[in-house]
């Protein structure tokens, strides 16, 4: 149910699922957007399985750190009837590649803006809550809180090179993006 994503530009190489197959040093698929995220209807939830939408995750950081914290934003929407805004993805620097072909992160970040219902980005302000985390794409993290790798949303975009919150007022952007996250 994994899918070649046929819509990137030519000249990118599109990763199938059996480059995955020969994984080595305990890397799996990992999904950016899970698919328990994605749920209106089947074209939604089976776009989560497109392999654009899937890095190179060590076991320990996929199936526990990571999921650790993707646990806690589900239960934000579910339990406390927020909102989230979530951008997701991975920081490249060593050039390591699974099986020669897929570039695997050093690291993996998540930006988790926390909104009340039906809130947009307009109604971000100074005092919306923001969680920003960089974790190792490494063994040995698997029983780690993710509460442990706590970012500012600067710190991200220095790592990245990136943007983010772009949409939001500059001047409410300068506060929200240096303050740590708070618990």
């Amino acid at each position: 149910m994994i899918f070649t994503d046929t819509t990137l530009p030519t000249g990118f190489y599109r990763v199938h699922h059996d480059d995955y197959n020969f994984s080595v040093d305990g890397y799996e698929r990992g999904h950016i957007v899970r698919s328990e995220e994605r749920t209106i209807d089947a074209a939604d939830n089976r776009s989560t399985f497109i392999l654009s939408n899937i890095m190179p995750q060590q076991t320990d950081l996929n199936q526990g750190v990571w999921a650790d914290m993707e646990d806690w934003c589900e239960s934000m929407c579910k339990d406390s009837t927020k909102e989230l805004f979530i951008v997701a993805g991975g920081i490249f620097k060593s050039g390591f590649r699974v099986s020669g072909i897929i570039a695997a992160p050093d690291s993996c970040y998540k930006i988790v803006v926390i909104l009340e219902p039906g809130q947009k980005l307009a109604n971000v302000d100074k005092n919306t809550r923001i969680e920003a985390v960089i974790m190792p794409n490494i063994k040995g993290i698997r029983k780690d809180k993710w509460e442990k790798y706590k970012r500012t949303i600067d710190e991200i975009e220095a790592a990245t090179g990136y943007d983010f919150l772009n949409y939001v007022r500059k001047d409410i952007q300068n506060v929200i993006e240096s303050k740590p996250s708070i618990f």
